[in-house]
């Protein structure tokens, strides 16, 4: 009986949150405090929170070589609404005339005041890890990002060819809790000389 008893409550305590939870309550307060429409604006493009440039549609995009071996897509997002001061992105990529579709998941990337009044998420790394490069560059890629943010969400696509122009490796890119340069520079590469 005691089983049955702590089940059906442990039961209850998972379905009660549930209950009538929307993912976009125009009526709650959002995590900045703001009342919500739950439409966020989002618009791809690169650069920081003193120079962020939308992308255009095919746009040439560096295929970056990190210090660890990561390859990527170095990309900055302009949110705009009532977003709050973090976001969680979705990132879904799939690479023409290839069978490779990948997925990203980041959680709360802050998001930054930008000079010209904009909000930016800076530094959205996307990885191509899973897939040789032979079968990225030159490529078009599409891309579909779903930004989730102070119980609001938006979407942005775009499309991007992948080129590889530079042929070192770039040690200012630092992963979170993969530390700094420290030799691991892949066979063949040359590090970046920096200023």
């Amino acid at each position: 009986m005691f089983r049955m008893t702590m089940r059906v409550l442990f039961c209850l305590t998972l379905a009660v949150p549930l209950v009538g939870a929307s993912a976009c309550d125009p009526n709650e307060p959002t995590d900045a405090g703001m009342d919500a429409s739950c439409d966020i604006t989002v618009a791809i493009g690169t650069g920081d929170r003193d120079s962020f440039t939308p992308v255009a549609a095919g746009q040439n995009t560096e295929l970056i070589l990190g210090f660890q071996g990561f390859r990527m897509i170095a990309l900055a997002l302009q949110v705009g609404g009532p977003a709050a001061d973090t976001a969680d992105l979705t990132t879904f990529i799939s690479v023409t005339d290839t069978d490779i579709e990948l997925s990203q998941n980041n959680r709360r990337m802050p998001i930054v005041d930008g000079t010209g009044g904009d909000r930016i998420v800076e530094d959205h790394l996307i990885f191509f890890n899973d897939a040789p490069a032979s079968e990225l560059v030159g490529r078009e890629v599409h891309v579909e990002l779903i930004t989730r943010s102070g119980g609001c969400i938006g979407t942005a696509t775009t499309s991007l060819t992948l080129v590889d122009e530079d042929d070192c490796v770039d040690p200012d890119i630092v992963i979170p809790d993969a530390g700094t340069l420290d030799g691991g520079v892949p066979d063949g590469a040359v590090v970046c000389e920096t200023m």
